[in-house]
């Protein structure tokens, strides 16, 4: 049952990752079609600055997923309830408080960095965009308390009807007042969404007030000895976007920005299918610690293998659609967009690698190399970005964060596996390494005949060969590999069979 009630967790974030790519691509399509990639470029960098806000939340959502699945295994709602006011109240006060701090260093970083005739509607939306990111926070905390009771099909739906909301308003209001309109659109949406996710929460917990008025020292000892390293996590990652950026926009251009936001959505929308879907898994992890901990190690290697046969052709077969993604996203092949994508989708693969050792350590409390892997990402991301931006650029500058996130991948994975003794040769397993070479040799091939076919053919066709040419390549070692049958119990966990008559 617990195997059955995890794939369908799994699956549900699958679709609502999914659907929510579908609605990214619309969206920006529309957006340059209306406000254009310069305008897209500074909505970009007005974002960045929103993750600081993050550092005051105290990492309480990590730990709520940890400490209501903890409860939830004891049956101890009255727990769960204190747990949830006290993170709530914490972390919303806090990031409130850090929120009003953190404003004036936002208008100084876009200031630097955005042009001077694209700076007064940079620090006009800039207040809408901060109120928008601290609600989201605020729901956040409570769409972990879904997580921890594992209701994470009710939380996708909630995901997947403000993706469309957003969508929709947009498309209304971004033809009459630009950019403003996209911004007020974002923060009404989250809104409505904090008030969908509380009245799902409270069908759970009945008991739980709509506004939060009980603060229990006890609750918040025991959840801020995790959060600590959680938190820590946190304030590293919010270095990585606003460093990126900025060193895109010093040796780059605001046109530039705007492309690789574009390609790091598409990206990072593949890489959420992954995320969300084994994200299940902490909740498990942290109930199979209390009952039988025996049993981690076995389920994280399974999980690995498993995770290893889906995301290799999954990222290969998004590398080779990058041309054509291009086309449909901008009306055209755009170098910097594909090419900003195929180097992400390397990093993010190697990253995407380490996150069943990432679920296993949020789930039993153990971040030690979780925090290590972060802090690593975050020094090379900014250390290697300058020294690759002045030898090549703009590409230099994504091909140091693609390095950042492999690196950060591999020591999560390298650091579980030596910790639990497994072999580092399972990092590679034996049965995927038909499959690894395959898809290696259909992105070459693939890009190769694209190139040589573009001369003479109509775009369509060549890029039609490309994906072909990847297609026949893995299809033979994608079929007999044996985590195939595995994929395929998953599925049918999914999708329940139909009764008799």
């Amino acid at each position: 049952m617990r195997k059955r009630s995890i794939a369908i967790n799994a699956g549900s974030s699958v679709i609502q990752i999914i659907a929510n790519a579908f609605m990214l691509l619309f969206l920006y399509k529309f957006l340059l079609a209306t406000i254009g990639v310069s305008r897209v470029g500074i909505w970009s960098l007005v974002i960045a600055t929103t993750p600081i806000v993050r550092i005051g939340n105290l990492g309480m959502a990590g730990s709520l997923v940890r400490y209501v699945a903890k409860y939830d295994a004891l049956t101890d709602m009255s727990s769960i309830s204190s747990a949830v006011q006290t993170a709530v109240l914490s972390g919303g006060l806090s990031s409130l408080l850090f929120m009003i701090l953190a404003y004036p260093a936002a208008k100084i970083y876009l200031h630097i960095l955005v042009p001077h005739g694209l700076y007064g509607i940079s620090v006009q939306i800039l207040p809408y965009v901060f109120i928008g990111h601290w609600i989201s926070m605020v729901t956040t905390n409570f769409q972990a308390v879904l997580y921890g009771f594992q209701l994470i099909s009710q939380k996708n739906i909630i995901l997947t009807c403000d993706s469309i909301a957003y969508v929709m308003t947009s498309v209304l209001a971004v033809p009459i007042y630009g950019l403003i309109g996209l911004v007020i659109c974002r923060l009404s949406v989250y809104c409505i969404t904090l008030c969908a996710t509380l009245i799902v929460l409270r069908k759970q917990l009945p008991f739980l007030p709509l506004v939060p008025r009980i603060w229990d020292k006890r609750s918040f000892k025991e959840m801020i000895r995790y959060s600590v390293n959680y938190q820590t996590i946190v304030l590293l990652g919010v270095l990585y976007d606003p460093v990126t950026k900025g060193l895109l926009s010093r040796f780059g251009s605001v046109s530039m920005v705007g492309y690789f936001e574009m390609a790091n959505k598409v990206v990072q929308q593949m890489s959420s299918l992954f995320v969300n879907a084994y994200q299940v898994l902490v909740p498990a992890f942290a109930n199979l610690k209390e009952v039988e901990p025996g049993a981690i190690a076995a389920a994280y290697l399974n999980s690995y293998r498993l995770l290893f046969y889906i995301s290799l052709p999954v990222y290969s077969a998004c590398a080779i659609a990058m041309p054509m993604v291009s086309v449909v996203l901008t009306g055209s092949y755009q170098p910097l967009f594909v090419w900003s994508g195929v180097i992400l989708l390397g990093g993010w693969f190697f990253n995407t690698l380490g996150i069943p050792a990432c679920a296993v350590c949020l789930g039993i409390g153990e971040m030690r190399w979780n925090v290590i892997s972060y802090f690593v990402m975050a020094i090379a991301n900014l250390f290697l970005g300058l020294m690759f931006a002045k030898i090549w650029g703009g590409f230099g500058v994504v091909g140091a964060w693609a390095i950042s996130l492999a690196v950060g991948g591999m020591i999560q994975n390298i650091s579980y596996n030596l910790k639990s003794r497994i072999g580092l040769r399972e990092l590679f397993p034996a049965s995927s390494r038909p499959l690894a070479l395959f898809s290696l040799l259909g992105f070459m091939a693939g890009y190769a005949v694209c190139h040589k076919t573009s001369a003479f053919c109509r775009e369509s066709i060549a890029n039609g060969l490309m994906i072909s040419c990847f297609a026949l390549a893995i299809a033979i070692p994608l079929w007999v590999h044996p985590s195939r049958k595995e994929f395929l119990i998953c599925l049918s966990m999914i999708v329940p069979k139909k009764s008799g008559p």
